[in-house]
């Protein structure tokens, strides 16, 4: 019901907050970052890829053929795409809301690591 989809947000965007106002963790999911999007010791990142390098990773880690990946992907984003319409009020794909958007499909994790720790400090949210 919509009330209990309100009270379910009110109580997220509380929980994701006392997080982020404690520092020093990261939370990773869709709609925490514009249910924390005015706070200064932030910092959003959106990772991105194309739909055919999401569908091969999936392949790989749960071990399942194209079209099971395929539909994997896709219900997943619907998912969160829904998700955050309806609880954060917001869209996930608006670049407004992230300080950094990367292409998961161009960097390694660990560069994108360092790019993220170089944003960071550039911010002074770490040193």
């Amino acid at each position: 019901s919509h009330a209990e989809e309100t009270q379910l947000s009110t109580h997220l965007r509380q929980a994701i907050c006392k997080f982020a106002a404690a520092g020093n963790c990261i939370i990773v999911g869709s709609g925490c970052v514009s249910m924390a999007a005015e706070m200064k010791n932030t910092f959003h990142l959106r990772l991105i890829a194309p739909l055919e390098f999401r569908i091969n990773k999936i392949m790989t880690t749960h071990g399942m053929d194209k079209a099971q990946a395929t539909e994997f992907v896709t219900q997943h984003q619907k998912h969160r795409d829904d998700f955050v319409t309806r609880l954060a009020k917001s869209r996930l794909d608006d670049p407004l809301l992230y300080h950094l958007v990367l292409n998961n499909s161009l960097f390694s994790p660990k560069q994108m690591a360092a790019i993220v720790e170089k944003g960071l400090q550039q911010l002074g949210i770490c040193s």
